[in-house]
């Protein structure tokens, strides 16, 4: 059945256009490299002629040397030189060496790598290397026998590919690492076949910055060949436990170009199928793990569908002419000229259609989508929609995840040690989005980032443990907004055991003095960028003694006095979030589910 709330109009009070950059299209085979320190850059290696960066914003166009081989997290690039490999970035060329290269990479915020043949993993990205044994990798030789998932780059599988690495028969495996291949758990046969015998099968995770890690796809490929009664075709299977068992039913057969690999979007699985006889292609969802589906309302044609790593609930469909964007899992689209795509004739169905050359976009928000008009790169700019990361989610049961029902959220598995050892639900409140990755507004780098209602989480991954995690400055830009270069009026410089700040002036006393050394201090809340004063909260309407850090608002709450909760952080998640169109949350108080 068809859905009837849906919208094919634009989607905000104008539509987006295409700009010049003034840069030439660049000749790359394959996908653009993203700098996640400089969002406005990305890398490309032109054959004959090296590796560029493209700063789109700036419009230069620089040469690398050395070029690079892989393209690494967080703006790191790994080059294969003659002395061995380095690590370099646009503000390091001259290179860091390191041991080995690189031939997995995180897509998930943080600088998890891995290294192949055997298993190598660096955390670090690659500056540091551990080798993983037990009764994992011997047979691990070629690239596709490792998959790294996307929601958590620490969560992996080895796929044995029935050999050792001499080359002997070994028993095909499947196996599971939830921490970076420190630890192993046997899962299925590496080879299951359902139905008849194909002729190739091979494993992947299921795309998308928040799947469950548990989701896998197992591919049967058959070859058509002039004697054979098969027909060419792949069948696409299920599996919900991470590879134990196998859905007895086909997701999907492609013969006619179906997108059988569904994406996750956190309110389900998206996928489109085409009728082989009538050639009508529908956008289905399905919120139960692919047990059934439900049509959308889509435009069309569709020649195909992607969605940037690192943004939950984004999708982009390719319409030939038009290419379509969703910021909330399909529910809306808002449609523009599509500069990414080639027209050919099909002279099956008779008329033009439309062969997408690829779909580069950032992987983190605001998006910007690149695309080629006459051999020149031009971008699009989309404006700054949370809608995708605020609609709420099934829970992914992903390791080491918190998923509460109140929001309908799933708190990352890297922030949740922090949330549980700082306060928790009274100090940090409810998570109110998904995880997330988005520029920052201080120091314009990307982070994965995740909306609470007293914070904003940043992670760190350059940073040890315990400040890996830091919260967002919204401190100082509500206190900016509020008050102004004048500061908010009336303040009082505590005289309960003051600590003066000569590099803002400002000093902590009292109750706000020893929540701030127990809560991380200057690493975690900031400097004081106020005095205390009385503020009204525009939340409850009530009169509270505050004062402004850098990273939080500290509230005092003489009615919890005695308790742990005598100082709490202004909501000011909630607020930011609210101007970001986040609507109002009802919110029960029922405990969170936690995965071991």
């Amino acid at each position: 059945m068809s859905t009837s709330a849906q919208s094919l109009e634009p989607h905000g009070a104008s539509a987006p256009t295409w700009h010049d950059t003034g840069l030439p299209w660049p000749a790359h085979e394959s996908a653009l490299c993203f700098d996640q320190k400089n969002p406005h850059v990305f890398y490309t290696y032109e054959r004959d002629a090296g590796t560029f960066a493209y700063n789109w914003e700036t419009g230069q166009r620089n040469l690398l040397t050395p070029s690079y081989a892989a393209c690494g997290p967080r703006g790191l690039l790994y080059a294969q030189t003659p002395t061995g490999v380095q690590i370099i970035s646009l503000e390091s060329p001259v290179g860091t060496p390191i041991d080995r290269l690189p031939t997995h990479i995180a897509s998930d915020g943080s600088l998890q790598v891995y290294s192949v043949p055997g298993l190598w993993s660096s955390s670090d990205g690659g500056v540091t290397w551990r080798e993983s044994g037990g009764a994992c990798c011997s047979t691990l030789n070629d690239l596709n026998s490792l998959i790294v998932t996307e929601a958590d780059a620490r969560s992996i599988y080895e796929v044995s590919p029935g050999r050792d690495l001499k080359g002997n028969p070994a028993p095909p495996t499947l196996m599971y690492s939830s921490d970076a291949g420190a630890t192993w758990q046997a899962r299925g046969p590496a080879n299951p076949i359902v139905g008849e015998s194909p002729d190739g099968t091979f494993w992947a995770s299921l795309p998308g910055p928040n799947a469950p890690t548990s989701l896998l796809l197992h591919t049967q490929i058959y070859y058509g060949t002039s004697t054979s009664v098969k027909s060419a075709r792949r069948e696409v299977y299920f599996s919900n436990d991470g590879g134990i068992s196998l859905a007895t039913e086909a997701l999907g057969t492609n013969g006619y170009g179906d997108r059988l690999v569904p994406l996750y979007t956190g309110s389900g699985l998206l996928r489109y199928v085409r009728d082989k006889f009538t050639l009508k292609v529908q956008l289905q969802l399905s919120s139960d793990r692919g047990n059934t589906w439900q049509t959308l309302n889509s435009p069309t044609p569709i020649a195909d569908m992607a969605a940037p790593n690192g943004v939950p609930g984004d999708v982009f469909l390719d319409g030939g002419r038009t290419l379509y964007y969703s910021p909330d899992a399909g529910q809306s689209w808002q449609p523009f000229p599509n500069l990414t795509a080639t027209e050919v004739w099909d002279k099956y169905a008779g008329e033009y259609s439309f062969t997408p050359y690829r779909l580069d976009v950032t992987p983190y928000l605001p998006l910007t989508v690149l695309g080629n008009k006459d051999g020149r790169l031009q971008v699009l700019d989309l404006p700054l929609d949370l809608k995708g990361v605020t609609e709420q989610a099934l829970p992914t049961g992903n390791p080491g995840t918190l998923y509460f029902p109140e929001t309908g959220h799933n708190m990352s598995a890297y922030f949740a040690g922090y949330w549980k050892t700082h306060g928790g639900l009274a100090q940090l409140g409810y998570p109110l989005t998904e995880p997330f990755q988005m520029i920052s507004d201080v120091d314009n780098k990307v982070y994965l980032m995740q909306y609470f209602e007293r914070a904003v989480f940043e992670l760190h991954p350059e940073n040890q443990p315990p400040y890996n995690v830091l919260l967002s400055l919204l401190g100082d830009e509500e206190y900016k907004q509020k008050y102004g270069a004048a500061g908010a009026p009336d303040q009082h410089v505590s005289t309960d055991n003051p600590l003066y700040f000569p590099q803002t002036g400002h000093s902590i006393g009292g109750k706000f003095r020893k929540y701030w050394e127990e809560h991380g201090g200057l690493s975690q809340q900031g400097y004081p960028i106020s005095d205390q004063f009385t503020e009204v909260s525009p939340l409850d309407g009530k009169p509270y003694t505050v004062q402004y850090f850098e990273r939080a608002v500290f509230e005092l709450h003489p009615e919890n006095a005695g308790t742990p909760y005598e100082v709490l952080l202004s909501q000011l998640g909630t607020l930011r979030a609210k101007q970001l169109i986040l609507p109002e949350l009802d919110r029960p108080a029922v405990a969170a589910t936690a995965t071991p």
